[in-house]
Order: C-alpha cells, then sequence, then structure tokens
C-alpha cells in the first residue's frame, strides 16, 4: 500500500537524519533559504541537556514571529520562554485576516508560532512551492520535537505528509483543563429539588431536570438545561461526545470501529439512534432550553450568570461566587453516565488531546537552524528542564515557573495539583505545542472544579476512540475521503437537528436516513478506510 511505503520513508528519513547528520547551532546568518543546509557551528548532541544549551548566545538576529494578539497579551509565559530560550523575537500581533493575506501574498516572516486556520495540505502545497521548511530535514537538532513525536503518534500522524515531510509543527493540548465533555450541576438547585445524590444514569439525569425545572417553574425564562450552543449537538459536538457512550460500545458518531475491529458510522448505528431518542424526549420534556439552536453561547452565559439555569454541558462560564447564597461554588461536575441499555461507565478521551498543526517557519527565516532550535525549546519536557533549577520547561507556556507562577499543593495517581502562590489558578493559556500533562488547578474556581472532576472522576473510566478518520491515507484516497465526508458531515447535522427538534420522527425516518448516507458513499468510506485500520491495530 502507498501508506505503507510513505510511512517506511518517513521512518528512514528519521533514523538516517539521526544515524549521519550533524546538528549545526545558528550563527545568524542567512543559509540561502535552502531546507537542510548548514551554515556551520558546533555539532548539537541528539541526547543533549536542555539546561545546559539554553539560553542560546552569541546570536544578535531579530526574527519576525507571528503570534496571535492573545499569546502577546498573555506576557507572562511569553515573556518566561522567550527569556529561557534567549533569541530576540520580534511578535507580529496578526489578525487571522492579516494572516490570511501574508499566506496568500507568499511574502513570509521567518515563522509563525500559531496558525490561524491553514491545515497540513495547504501547508504542504508551500512547503513544496518552497516557501516552508520541511522540519525534517532539522530533526538531528530537535531532539525535544522528535521524542515529542515518538511521545505522541497521532499527532506525527497530524503533520505527516505521504512523501515523509514535515512541514508544520503540530500541538497536542491534553490537560485536565482541556476537555470540554463534562456536564455541570448546580447542587443548590439540585438539592432544593430533592437531589442529595447526583444521577448516574441518562434517565436520572432528564428525571433531576424535570424536577428542577418544576420547582422553579414560577421564575420568569428558567430552564433547568442547557446546552451552551446548538454546534455542541452536531456529531463531533460536546453533548454528542457526552452522552453517546451512555448507550453503548461506540465512543464517537464519526467513523470510528467497533469492539470488531470494523469501521463504521457512529452516526448510522443503532446506538446513535437511540441517542436520538433520548435526546428528542429530553428537548421537548419542557426542561430544556430550546433556543439553544440560535445560540453561539452568548445568551447561555447570559442565562447562567443569570441563575435561569442548573445544568450545562461543556462549561458554566458567566457564574461567579456571587451566584450562591453560600458564596461558595456550589458545582460539580457528573461521572460519566449510563443508561438502561448500557451499564459500562465509559469517557471517551481522545488521545493524546486536541490535535492541530499550528505553527511553521519559513525559508526566508534569517537562520533556520537558530529558529529550529527555538522551537524545539517549546517541547522540552520536564525530567529535561530549560534551566538549571528545574522550573521551566513546556507546561511553562501555561503555569509560567514553578516555585513562582505556580506551587504543588497535592500528588495523585493521575496528576498533581497546583495553584499559583496567591491560592488562584494559573490564568495563562498560552500553550502552543505543550502535549500532556498531569498538572491540574485545585484553585477553588470553576476551572478547578472541572481539573478535580477530570482527575477524579473521568480518567478513571477513561477510554480512547478508535484513531480512524486521523489516520494517514495516501493522496487519492484522502482526495476521496474528503469529497464524501464533508457533505456527509453537513447532512449527519442537519438531519440530527431534525431528528431532535422533532421535524423528523426517529422511528420513521431512521431508514431514509440510513438510504440517504448510502447513497452518499457511507460504505465506500468504510471500505476505503477499513485496511488502514486494520494496519494500525496489528
Amino acid at each position: 500500500m502507498k501508506k505503507i511505503c510513505a510511512l517506511l520513508l518517513a521512518v528512514l528519513l528519521v533514523v538516517s537524519v539521526f544515524a549521519g547528520c550533524t546538528g549545526n547551532q545558528g550563527n545568524g546568518q542567512s543559509n540561502g533559504n535552502k531546507p537542510g543546509t548548514s551554515n556551520g557551528g558546533n555539532a548539537v548532541p541528539v541526547d543533549q541537556v536542555n539546561s545546559e544549551f539554553y539560553p542560546m548566545t552569541g546570536i544578535d538576529t531579530v526574527f519576525d514571529v507571528i503570534y496571535s494578539g492573545r499569546d502577546v497579551a498573555d506576557g507572562r509565559a511569553y515573556d518566561l520562554l522567550t527569556k529561557a530560550i534567549g533569541l530576540n523575537i520580534n511578535p507580529l500581533e496578526y489578525t487571522e485576516e492579516q494572516y490570511q493575506m501574508v499566506m496568500r501574498s507568499g511574502n513570509l516572516p521567518d515563522a509563525c508560532y500559531r496558525n490561524f486556520g491553514f491545515d497540513k495540505t495547504q501547508l504542504y502545497e508551500m512547503g513544496e512551492a518552497g516557501k516552508l521548511v520541511d522540519l525534517t530535514q532539522y530533526f538531528h537538532i530537535m531532539p525535544n520535537f522528535v521524542a515529542f513525536l515518538d511521545k505522541y503518534p497521532n499527532a506525527r500522524y497530524a503533520c505527516t505528509n505521504e512523501d515523509g515531510s514535515i512541514y508544520c509543527f503540530p500541538s497536542v493540548i491534553d490537560t485536565a483543563g482541556s476537555s470540554s465533555n463534562l456536564i455541570y450541576v448546580r447542587t443548590d438547585m439540585a438539592e432544593a429539588a430533592g437531589w442529595t445524590t447526583m444521577p448516574t444514569t441518562v434517565e436520572e439525569l432528564v428525571q433531576m431536570s424535570l424536577d428542577i425545572q418544576e420547582l422553579y417553574s414560577d421564575v420568569d425564562k428558567f430552564y433547568a438545561v442547557t446546552w451552551t450552543a446548538g454546534e455542541w449537538l452536531q456529531l463531533d459536538g460536546v453533548v454528542t461526545q457526552t452522552l453517546l457512550p451512555s448507550f453503548g460500545e461506540l465512543l464517537s458518531a464519526e467513523f470510528t470501529a467497533n469492539s470488531k475491529g470494523e469501521v463504521v458510522l457512529g452516526a448510522a448505528s443503532e446506538q446513535y439512534k437511540t441517542y436520538l431518542k433520548y435526546m428528542h424526549e429530553w428537548y421537548n420534556s419542557g426542561a430544556v432550553w430550546k433556543e439553544v439552536y440560535a445560540d453561539d453561547g452568548t445568551m447561555s452565559r447570559a442565562k447562567l450568570a443569570a441563575n435561569e439555569c442548573a445544568i450545562a454541558f461543556g462549561q458554566m462560564s458567566g457564574i461567579t461566587k456571587e451566584n450562591f447564597a453560600s458564596e461558595t461554588f456550589e458545582v460539580l461536575c457528573l461521572d460519566p453516565l449510563t443508561s438502561s441499555v448500557y451499564n459500562v461507565k465509559q469517557y471517551a478521551k481522545v488521545a493524546p488531546g486536541n490535535i492541530d498543526v499550528n505553527a511553521w517557519i519559513s525559508t526566508s527565516c534569517k537562520d533556520i537552524e537558530a529558529m529550529c532550535r527555538w522551537f524545539d525549546a517549546f517541547f522540552a519536557p520536564e525530567d529535561n528542564c530549560l534551566d538549571k533549577e528545574g522550573t521551566i520547561w513546556s507546561v511553562s507556556a501555561w503555569l509560567g515557573q514553578k516555585g513562582v507562577d505556580f506551587i504543588v499543593e497535592v500528588e495523585t495517581e493521575y496528576g498533581k495539583g497546583y495553584t499559583q502562590p496567591n491560592g488562584s489558578p494559573a490564568g495563562s493559556m498560552g500553550y502552543p505545542f505543550m502535549g500532556s500533562t498531569t498538572y491540574y488547578s485545585v484553585a477553588d474556581s470553576l476551572f478547578g472544579i472541572k481539573c478535580d472532576a477530570m482527575i477524579n472522576q473521568l480518567l478513571p473510566y477513561k477510554k480512547t476512540p478508535p484513531l480512524v478518520l486521523d489516520l494517514p491515507v495516501d493522496s487519492e484516497d484522502q482526495e476521496e475521503l474528503d469529497n464524501i465526508w464533508v457533505d456527509m458531515q453537513k447532512y449527519i447535522n442537519e438531519s440530527t437537528a431534525k431528528f431532535i427538534t422533532g421535524q423528523w420522527d426517529v422511528d420513521t425516518g431512521w431508514q431514509s436516513y440510513i438510504n440517504t448516507l448510502e447513497s452518499m458513499g457511507m460504505s465506500d468510506v468504510c471500505e476505503l478506510l477499513q485496511p488502514y485500520y486494520t494496519d494500525s491495530i496489528s
């Protein structure tokens, strides 16, 4: 298969780079815009000790690097890592519109720290046009990055092209605070309605919402449940990710695999049909705020802040301690729910987390090797810190410097709880490529409640959805997949909305829905992806 050949080529490329190349520290001079060329200096060992290499010295070049305004505004993490690495960076605070304009012009600055939306295919085209650096040519001087790719194979998939080239750095955001598929409950309202013990099944959750709705029926505009935004009901949305596993073995509504190793479309399964029937009944129960399909999150946040909602999916933004008579957060997150048709607790946790391709180096960079070493520092692990004190590594883009910006309060089987020295959660969210971290907030905040729930209630039941759609496929198959999947996703999401709101009846309309999916190529996609998935697990 083409895919196997491409992956073998990529592996051989990495091995040959490590075996036969010597890395050189950049000296601030241009290397002629040709990826893979060396510009002199001392070799950088693959097993480098980061604290002995950083900060980089003797390089006076000022590098122009695209940042989003948020990254630069979040000055603590930006300043901390910039100083620890040692290069002079001129942050270009581009808006998305400015970024798109620069990318179209092809007149690129030295690098981009955070991408505003170009996908791997687009970046590959720019790389093949000679605009972006093929990072595999510099693996010999990026030991932290190579180790990162080894640790997260699906991150490697996400950034590796069919020919083995890599033109972008992937991010892996996998923290206790990064996942959104949680169910929040205001315990003050639940207990007032007689629920001193929280629901363990979806049926109990519905009943609790009805009891709360009845208790607060005299409160104008009150609805017990909100989804935060209608898009969260889509096949890859927060609500679906949270509740679908309550009804069967499948963990995803997208193309996935069952326990037999067969590639299937989750949204065409009997499990999904059961989920839709449940959602339709709940939607029409009187306890659910029906304006969610017209909301982008703004109105639901306002409802939460106005004490007009008790149960929310994904987040409870807008609520403060002032919402509670006790002036404390009387909020908790539920354990993974089961149902009357499936009694296995399971939390669908994509591993290793949210993956994106969000950075690159241009071939016009003033010193490509120095820029490679700058990016490589962002992948430094905790056991190979950037400083001799052992307080600055990749997690510093999120939390700052250990002992200064955050301190460790507790250690558990699943993570290390932290707070800021003043007791509040670290506020930085400027992480670009961090990977997985066991650090989580134990501060008295909604974020801390979320982190605590992830560590103690959800991760013990973690199951990883089979990697199917993100597998690397050859260009012909990828083009066919893309052509089918875009239209199919749109149809599934539109149909899901009609089933949930009652425009279509789930029982009488289901076969027509399945027939349409078949006509759109559902079986063709399953057949296309099956050998790739079989290879990946063999």
